[in-house]
C-alpha cells in the first residue's frame, strides 16, 4: 500500500462513469420521442438541468414548464424510468463493493437530476454504502467546494486524508477533493457524457489525481486488497 493510501478509512464513489456505465439519452429524446410530449416553445437547456440536480426546481416543474402535459409528475417518473433502465454495472463494480466494503465505510456520491436514486434501487446497491449523498438533496454539485465541504461535516471526528474519492469527471471528482486534502483516484470512461449540466474541466493541476486506473478492480492493489477471481 503506497503512503497517500495507509490512512484511508473511507472510500468515496462516483456512480455514473464509475460504478455504473454511462448511457443515457439526452432528454429531449426521451421526452419529445419517447414519451411524446408536446414542446411549448424553448428547448430545455444545461442552466435547466442544473437548477433541478441543485434541487432548485424538481424536474416535474421544469417539464410543465416547457411541455404541454397533464401530469408533469407522472412524466417525470416515466423519465426517470426509462433513464435508468439503460443503466448497467461497469465490469466488476458490485464484485469490488463487495471486497470493499468490509473493510472501508463506503460512500455514494453523484449529480443527479434524480435518476441516480432509481439507479441504485435498479441496481440494488444502497446496501454496501454507509451514506448516499444526491445533489438534488444536498442543494449543491460536487463541482462546488460546498458539496465536499458539507459530506466532511458528517464525519466531524475524521480528517480528510481519510477519505479517498473514486470518479470519472476531474471538475467534479477530483478538484474539490484534491484542494481539501483527500486522496483522489481518477478511472478512465469511454464513454462521452450527455448530460450537460455538468461542469467542463478548468484545466488545472488541481484536476490531476493521485492514481489513474482503467478498471474498477485496478482499486484493489492499490489498497492491498485481492479477490483472486478478479486479480
Amino acid at each position: 500500500m503506497t503512503d497517500f493510501l495507509e490512512e484511508i478509512r473511507y472510500i468515496i464513489f462516483d456512480l455514473n462513469g464509475t460504478l455504473a456505465n454511462e448511457d443515457y439519452l439526452k432528454p429531449d429524446v426521451v421526452l419529445e420521442d419517447c414519451l411524446k410530449c408536446q414542446r411549448k416553445g424553448r428547448q430545455m437547456t444545461g442552466q435547466d438541468l442544473q437548477k433541478v440536480a441543485k434541487g432548485i426546481i424538481p424536474l416535474s416543474e421544469l417539464i410543465a414548464e416547457i411541455y404541454t402535459v397533464n401530469n408533469s409528475e407522472n412524466i417525470s417518473n416515466q423519465y426517470f424510468k426509462i433513464q435508468s433502465s439503460r443503466i448497467s454495472f461497469r465490469e466488476n463494480a458490485l464484485e469490488v463493493l463487495k471486497v470493499l466494503y468490509k473493510k472501508y465505510m463506503l460512500i455514494l456520491c453523484s449529480d443527479t437530476t434524480g435518476i441516480a436514486k432509481d439507479v441504485v434501487s435498479n441496481l440494488d446497491i444502497s446496501r454496501y454504502f454507509d451514506k448516499i449523498l444526491y445533489s438534488c438533496d444536498l442543494g449543491f454539485l460536487k463541482s462546488e467546494k460546498i458539496f465536499w465541504l458539507n459530506l466532511l461535516k458528517q464525519f466531524p471526528k475524521s480528517r480528510p486524508q481519510e477519505f479517498l474519492v473514486i470518479g470519472d469527471n476531474p471538475p467534479a471528482d477530483i478538484l474539490n477533493p484534491n484542494l481539501l486534502n483527500m486522496t483522489t483516484i481518477k478511472i478512465e470512461n469511454p464513454i462521452k457524457l450527455t448530460l450537460d449540466y455538468r461542469q467542463t474541466s478548468t484545466n488545472s493541476d488541481n484536476e490531476i489525481p493521485n492514481y489513474y486506473i482503467k478498471k474498477l478492480v485496478e482499486i484493489l492493489p492499490l489498497l492491498n486488497l485481492k479477490f483472486n477471481s478478479l486479480i
